[in-house]
């Protein structure tokens, strides 16, 4: 089976779910291919599509999974299940392939997302963070962590290792100052009591 083109996820898993239903109603068997790349479509549409994904696994026959023909679906939801549990470090270790032809470029699409992804979250959840947590996050050495902030235009003190993100935030409003939110507090509650 040949892949789609990798931007039309949409489609792909439409197209993939009505051949297991067609597979399955016609008194076949669905082949192990057409799970994968439906399951490799699930973890690579954005955002992933994490509970389609568990469910497929537990559609798909134990004998499947437990065959030869299965490794690779295995090693999907190793994927699957790093992104569910947020461990970053699984993620990245399922992700390194090989994979075969079917779902490689998906894969490939897959591993940039979640890194791109990773990234943006990193540059709005800190102010700071260590090169050695940040290189954890985005599943690279410190050397290309470092280089990758230095290209987003972070700071990155090399001496102590802290790596400072821009703030990809937009701007929220104007927050008032502490002083006048507790004058509006207090007036609104005295409004209140009487």
């Amino acid at each position: 089976m040949v892949a789609q083109a990798v931007g039309d996820l949409p489609e792909m898993v439409s197209r993939l779910e009505q051949q297991e239903l067609d597979c399955q109603t016609g008194g076949g068997t669905v082949p192990v291919p057409v799970y994968c790349e439906l399951l490799a479509c699930y973890l690579a549409m954005d955002p992933p599509n994490l509970t389609q994904a568990k469910y497929l696994m537990q559609r798909v026959p134990a004998t499947v999974k437990q065959g030869e023909e299965g490794a690779e679906l295995v090693k999907l939801w190793a994927v699957g299940k790093g992104m569910w549990t947020r461990d970053n470090p699984a993620v990245y270790a399922a992700l390194a392939g090989p994979w075969s032809s079917g779902v490689e470029h998906i894969m490939a699409k897959l591993g940039q997302g979640f890194r791109d992804s990773q990234r943006k979250l990193v540059g709005e959840a800190y102010s700071t963070i260590k090169i050695s947590d940040m290189a954890l996050y985005l599943g690279m050495s410190e050397a290309e962590a470092g280089a990758m902030a230095e290209g987003a235009g972070w700071g990155w003190d090399k001496g102590s290792g802290i790596v400072t993100p821009r703030q990809g935030r937009e701007d929220r409003g104007v927050v008032p100052p502490t002083e006048e939110q507790l004058n509006r507090i207090t007036n609104f509650i005295s409004y209140l009591e009487n």
